[in-house]
């Protein structure tokens, strides 16, 4: 007979292999094993994720507002020690996209008082290359994302320099309203992104839950 790991010829009684030294019954004991496994993994059909998965994505965003809720009622000053951030990026991204250099900082944004060609270019470059990367890694969403920016960032450059201070200013709650919204959001991250392979999301959400409804009650 053939041994079944080396295929050397052996003889018919023989009980192991001279040439590899596998010992022919604990070798097919193994192989029926290993058999067995594949085909229990082949036949069996699991859900697309895990229902534990399917359970954190359900209750996890509710239980997140209301917590955060109940935490801007309990201890406003301390939340937002942590939402001023949001908050002021969300001054400081506006401004950005109007046209106007920006520098966010504890409490307080410094804008400048005119335009600045520069940070229009850097804005565009930043949107052209999330657009290339988009089209070359087939990531249709994220071409979409960049394509939405820019029509904003066109508009917002259509405001006059007044309007674009007052959009400005609105840019505070409104950037903890949608950064925390895209914040909470992370959570339904693919499975495949590093958000979710590197349990950022579990620092995300809290923190858009945090800021989302630190600007929802005022």
């Amino acid at each position: 007979m053939q041994c079944p790991n080396c295929r050397s010829e052996c003889a018919d009684a023989a009980t192991e292999c001279l040439h590899c030294g596998i010992v022919f019954a604990k070798y097919s004991q193994a192989h029926q094993r290993v058999e067995a496994e594949t085909l229990q993994d082949i036949t069996m059909s699991p859900p697309d994720k895990p229902r534990h998965e399917l359970i954190l994505r359900a209750v996890t965003l509710p239980a997140a507002l209301i917590i955060a809720r109940a935490m801007v009622g309990a201890a406003p000053g301390a939340v937002r020690l942590l939402t001023m951030w949001v908050h002021e990026s969300g001054h400081a991204i506006t401004a950005w996209l109007c046209g106007f250099s920006a520098l966010p900082g504890p409490w307080v944004t410094e804008v400048s008082s005119d335009r600045n060609r520069a940070i229009n270019v850097l804005i565009v470059g930043l949107i052209a290359f999330g657009a290339y990367y988009a089209i070359k890694t087939r990531k249709w969403m994220l071409l979409a994302v960049c394509a939405g920016v820019f029509m904003l960032e066109v508009a917002c450059l259509r405001l006059f320099s007044d309007q674009a201070q007052a959009f400005i200013a609105f840019g505070g709650d409104a950037g903890c309203l949608v950064l925390g919204s895209l914040l909470m959001a992370t959570f339904y991250a693919s499975e495949e992104s590093a958000v979710y392979q590197n349990s950022l999301r579990w620092g995300f959400v809290p923190i858009g839950a945090l800021a989302f409804m630190d600007a929802y009650v005022i």
